[in-house]
């Protein structure tokens, strides 16, 4: 057959062999007949999840037809998140994945991923008097969305949030208010209706007027923050008052933390005590009431709860002492601005059978510390809560704590004698609990590189700087 044969199927190729030369002849067809739509829905999907293709370029294949759409929404993250923010002094949006971050300019394109895979928007954080169009835009093309997360920063018209985001906001699980204050015109305590039913965790921080979120019922709520607001610029007792009512409409929390002086009361730790019998966690990071006892608060009520926080602003007496010998179920006990802890507070502590995590912070503590006491302990963190503290203070602590799993201690750089824990006092350490059945995890500062010691021998301590 010649050189000149004409192919009559330019799709075919036909091998043959020259019978002079015996060379393989190979007529290729001059098209391939492929096209990017006529692959199958595999090859397809190994193509859009390819780590070269943007967000952007997954839109443009969204947008191309819909078969690409149905694809490019299988290969999409099901969770991102969105937040207004300020890159190098330029004003935009940072879109947030499990393993991406990337910050978009220009509205134009948030629009573009809202419009094609707004549904899977999880979270949102917005300042809401200056970012009406993203608002605009996320009312628009993610009202079917069960959106997880919303953050609010710098609101005034609470009435606004619930008009806009009324879809939305029913099916919301976490909302957060940061620096909001609610007044309306006539700079009068404003007043709105969220119908948020499935909300399970609240946190307002950095807010005032804050009566209006407050004169709200969420049905599901089991988590609440209230951080340094206020809710009236009246009295305090206004205040304690309209929270202790909102405390006592919410008998599911499961968790509190409260960090507002204006708002703590022994009214308000009767109610919390009388109506949350679920109650778990506990923070009282403001707490200003020195006249607090097991006898003015009714703690016996509280039999779940299993980790406290408490900010002491006054002398401890005999009176706190006797909080302790009832948090009988508590696992996790956390201080701060402790001063001058008498050892009857660990007398107290040792009585706690269920303590395994305990943690000082701005607390002043002595090197003389009965830490055999306290034996049942598996953590102690101690955030500059320990003076001159040296070596051989940190060797009483690991011996005397048999169970210990994990230490951290930490200070602030312009601390006088700050600690530094050398090389030969970390081969100390490791004599101590090499015959110990648990590993030990040990934060603090050192000076020596750990990755130089002999890390196959080393098993029983990990050390974290």
């Amino acid at each position: 057959m010649g050189a000149d044969h004409q192919i009559d199927n330019v799709s075919s190729v036909q091998y043959q062999v020259d019978e002079n030369s015996n060379t393989l002849l190979i007529e290729l067809s001059n098209t391939t007949g492929t096209y990017l739509q006529h692959l199958n829905e595999y090859c397809l999907l190994d193509i859009f999840s390819s780590d070269s293709l943007t967000f952007m370029d997954l839109c443009s294949l969204a947008e191309t037809c819909r078969r690409f759409k149905r694809i490019a929404l299988r290969v999409f993250p099901k969770e991102f998140t969105i937040e207004t923010s300020y890159d190098m002094g330029i004003r935009g949006y940072i879109l947030k994945t499990k393993n991406y971050r990337k910050f978009y300019e220009n509205l134009q394109d948030i629009e573009r991923i809202l419009k094609n895979f707004g549904t899977y928007l999880s979270t949102l954080s917005v300042s809401w008097e200056e970012d009406h169009a993203l608002t605009d835009l996320v009312a628009m093309y993610c009202g079917a969305v069960t959106l997880q997360c919303l953050d609010i920063v710098n609101m005034k018209n609470m009435e606004d949030l619930q008009v806009k985001f009324k879809s939305i906001i029913q099916r919301l699980l976490k909302l957060s208010f940061r620096h909001c204050s609610f007044l309306d015109d006539a700079a009068t305590p404003a007043t709105a209706s969220l119908i948020c039913d499935s909300l399970i965790e609240l946190q307002i921080n950095y807010s005032y007027w804050c009566g209006a979120i407050l004169q709200n019922n969420f049905p599901n709520l089991k988590r609440l923050a209230f951080v340094a607001s206020e809710i009236f610029s009246g009295t305090s007792d206004n205040e304690s008052d309209v929270f202790s009512k909102f405390i006592g409409r919410h008998k599911c929390l499961r968790s509190i933390d409260l960090s507002a002086g204006s708002v703590c009361s022994i009214k308000l730790l009767h109610t919390i005590s009388n109506s949350c019998k679920e109650l778990e966690e506990l923070t009282l990071e403001s707490l200003d009431t020195p006249n607090i006892s097991s006898d003015s608060w009714n703690l016996q009520n509280l039999l779940k709860l299993r980790m406290l926080s408490i900010d002491f602003h006054f002398q401890i007496n005999d009176h706190h002492i006797t909080l302790f010998q009832v948090f009988n179920a508590v696992e996790t006990l956390k201080f701060r601005h402790m001063d001058e802890v008498p050892d009857q507070v660990f007398e107290a502590l040792s009585r706690m059978e269920n303590l395994r995590e305990l943690r000082f912070t701005y607390s002043l503590l002595n090197c003389f510390i009965p830490w055999t006491k306290l034996t049942q302990l598996g953590q102690l963190y101690l955030y500059e809560s320990l003076s001159g503290f040296c070596a051989s203070d940190l060797f009483d602590i690991v011996r005397q704590l048999i169970n210990l799993e994990k230490f951290v201690f930490l200070q602030h750089h312009a601390t006088r004698n700050y600690f530094v824990l050398k090389k030969r006092d970390f081969f100390e350490i490791v004599k101590i609990v090499e015959q110990r059945p648990n590993v030990l995890t040990l934060q603090c500062k050192f000076n020596f590189d750990f990755e130089e010691c002999d890390c196959n021998r080393i098993r029983k301590v990990k050390l974290i700087n």
